[in-house]
């Protein structure tokens, strides 16, 4: 599976049709994971302000610019694609491309160009007017196609393998570092190109922060442990969090395991096509209503997964938007006691029409009658 890779080629005619209301010629496309998906170049940009790409797509053959070094590499990934070497700054080597290509208006995208690009295309001798596009190409890649739902399932199969064997490790004594480090070698031996995100590692109090920075605290006899991570597979992430403990929980964390158990079942029973986002959201929210927990409650349900760890669409309680048939999102509720410990549990799922199919299937622990509520 790691062999396989999207061919972009496929993707032009929607991406152009998806902006031909602009009424521009061509695009730039520099955001990276739009640069990945409309090209199938798998290039990480050094930062910000050091692009490793460029993509020109219209109706001509597109373009990708590049450094020299790089040429060979995108020749061999971005199939159909014609490939430049640039020269720095590659504002002025793309902007002659554009010239050349004749283009009056082309499009640019605002949230990832920046003011110093913008301002350095400005300023070449050419007849172009630089258009700002919305958000098309960030729609288009929230619905996946088979070929995209296969490469997140080859990097969900290996989170939840690494997954096991680092609950398998768990032990008193054992540090959150040492927890995660082992979580990345995981991902290496089981075949993935690397780490989606740094694995999180949130034991006791710490488990109480959803963003916790993992650090050297021993976990310890009896306390929860937020564990979240996910491998990346040629540019698809994988997403997924469990709770677990050594030991025996205090009643107070045995109660708020089976919520969060419960509300995670209310809410997959709710997502399907056509169902605005808000409705798996407030799925949860009522069990945390129902059971007295809701203060405990500090981000929503989930969120879309794919070449972004969090991507579109958002599902939260405040977004109409119906789900659609392709969406691949996460259903990830949870509950924060501050100070004390964390509980959140954690699956990717595919939005069908009469409801999802789970991705993930990491082993969790159970919220049957007799694990209880406490």
């Amino acid at each position: 599976m790691t062999g396989v890779h999207i061919q972009p080629v496929s993707r032009l005619a929607a991406v152009l049709d998806s902006i031909a209301s602009t009424g521009v010629d061509g695009a730039i496309i520099n955001d990276p994971d739009n640069r990945f998906y409309v090209s199938g170049f798998l290039v990480d940009d050094h930062g910000p302000a050091e692009s490793a790409g460029i993509v020109l797509i219209g109706s001509e053959q597109p373009i990708v610019f590049t450094s020299p070094n790089n040429v060979e590499w995108a020749v061999s990934e971005a199939s159909g694609f014609e490939v430049k070497g640039w020269t720095r700054p590659w504002e002025t080597s793309v902007a002659a491309g554009i010239a050349d290509l004749g283009w009056r208006k082309v499009g640019f995208e605002p949230a990832s160009l920046s003011y110093a690009s913008w301002s350095r295309l400005q300023e070449f001798d050419g007849d172009f007017e630089l258009v700002p596009l919305s958000d098309e190409i960030d729609h288009l890649r929230w619905v996946k196609s088979d070929t995209e739902i296969a490469l997140m399932q080859a990097a969900i199969d290996i989170t939840d393998r690494a997954f096991e064997r680092a609950e398998d490790l768990l032990e008193p004594g054992i540090s959150e570092r040492q927890l995660a480090a082992e979580i990345e070698r995981f991902f290496h031996e089981l075949g993935a190109d690397c780490a989606a995100f740094p694995p999180t590692v949130g034991s006791g109090p710490n488990g109480a922060r959803p963003h916790h920075r993992t650090g050297d605290r021993l976990i310890q006899d009896g306390e929860t442990v937020v564990i979240d991570m996910g491998a990346r597979v040629n540019g698809y992430c994988a997403d997924l969090t469990r709770t677990c403990w050594v030991g025996e929980l205090s009643a107070q964390a045995r109660r708020i395991y089976w919520a969060v158990a419960e509300a995670q079942q209310a809410a997959l029973a709710t997502v399907r096509a056509g169902v605005p986002a808000k409705q798996v959201d407030q799925a949860a929210r009522d069990v945390f209503e129902r059971e007295g927990l809701s203060h405990y409650v500090v981000h929503a349900i989930g969120h879309g997964l794919g070449i972004r760890v969090h991507d579109g669409p958002p599902v939260n309680n405040a977004s109409d938007l119906p789900l659609q048939t392709g969406n691949v999102i996460t259903i990830e509720p949870g509950l924060y006691v501050p100070g004390l410990f964390g509980v959140r549990i954690e699956d990717v799922v595919v939005v069908e029409g009469e409801g999802c199919r789970i991705l993930s299937h990491a082993r969790k622990r159970s919220a049957s009658d007799e694990f209880g509520k406490g």
